[in-house]
């Protein structure tokens, strides 16, 4: 088994080999309180109407959707379908509109008359209740972008549908935001149906040319992490938790741009400072886990890829009254 050391040489390593260098960045319309506010007390901070909204999945999750209906200049055109946006992994409805008015999507699909939901999958800070687990329990974590895809996003878009009176809507995807939808139109065809336009950014299928060394290792290891959050019980995956927070004030300051922790991150998902997340949130084990498969291009998605992680099969399901 690899040891602490080992794990800290190789990152240290990858770092020292290919630091980025942070040339510029954009002048986003927020300030530095804006990272401690909730999604909806940002969209109201900049003088847009807010809702919260909560659906149930069949499996019995209870997500939170934040929908963004209007400014204080007008309201959605109702002439228009709705839009629904989908997060990545280790991301929440935050992510659309941190860098602030102007610059965040969220906004500018208001400003342009479009009723704008933001949808939050399961796991992450506005979606951690179940009608018979907790957040404390693993089985509430026992689950990947399969259950995303199959569970989370057939029940916002048919809340969303149902609520507007709408039969389509606009989908706009980011990163495990379009691992979910695929999964969702393979295995659910009939959700094709619903949708105008799917909108992929940065979409994840297979990663076979992925380059990054960090998630590389990973990879090549993934057994014996498996083994490890099996044998610990570490069901949420937690990058940041609160003593590294802090601890990365002292040694990442923001004052420095081309700090430890930004070329760490950057290790892990390419050279894009204008682009940095101050949000990091907390997602399954076995979401980061099952990313293993789409590594491997001969691997097609009808192979049974919960099995090899000990997951339920997700077909087999019933659904919770």
């Amino acid at each position: 088994m690899y040891s602490i050391s080992v794990l800290v040489s190789v990152v240290f390593g990858a770092i020292a080999a290919s630091a980025f260098i942070v040339t510029q960045t954009l002048d986003f319309a927020v300030d530095s309180s804006d990272a401690q506010l909730t999604t909806v007390e940002l969209i109201s901070k900049y003088g847009y109407q807010a809702e919260i909204h909560q659906v149930q999945t069949e499996d019995g999750y209870l997500l939170e959707m934040h929908r963004v209906s209007g400014n204080s200049r007008a309201a959605a055109d109702p002439n228009r379908p709705p839009v629904f946006l989908m997060h990545g992994l280790l991301a929440s409805s935050a992510d659309f509109v941190l860098v602030g008015p102007s610059h965040a999507l969220v906004y500018q699909l208001s400003d342009l008359g479009y009723d704008v939901w933001l949808g939050n999958a399961r796991g992450n800070r506005y979606s951690r209740k179940h009608v018979n687990l907790t957040a404390n329990m693993n089985q509430f974590w026992n689950f990947s972008w399969h259950e995303i895809g199959i569970y989370d996003l057939p029940a916002m878009i048919d809340y969303v549908l149902s609520y507007t009176g709408k039969q389509k809507l606009h989908y706009l995807g980011h990163s495990q935001g379009t691992t979910s939808f695929f999964v969702m139109t393979s295995m659910k065809p009939e959700y094709n149906d619903k949708i105008v336009l799917m909108q992929a950014m940065a979409p994840v299928a297979f990663m076979e040319h992925m380059s990054s060394p960090l998630l590389k290792f990973f990879v090549d290891n993934l057994p014996m992490i498996s083994t490890i959050i099996d044998l610990f019980g570490m069901g949420e995956f937690q990058p940041l938790p609160s003593v590294l927070v802090e601890l990365a004030k002292y040694i990442c300051p923001s004052s420095q741009s081309n700090n430890l922790c930004v070329n760490v991150l950057f290790q892990l998902t390419g050279d894009d400072p204008d682009q940095i997340d101050p949000e990091i949130q907390v997602v399954s084990a076995k979401k980061i886990l099952i990313y293993k498969q789409v590594f491997r291009p001969a691997i097609m998605y009808a192979v049974p890829i919960w099995s090899s992680l000990g997951l339920p099969d997700p077909t087999a399901r019933k659904r919770v009254h």
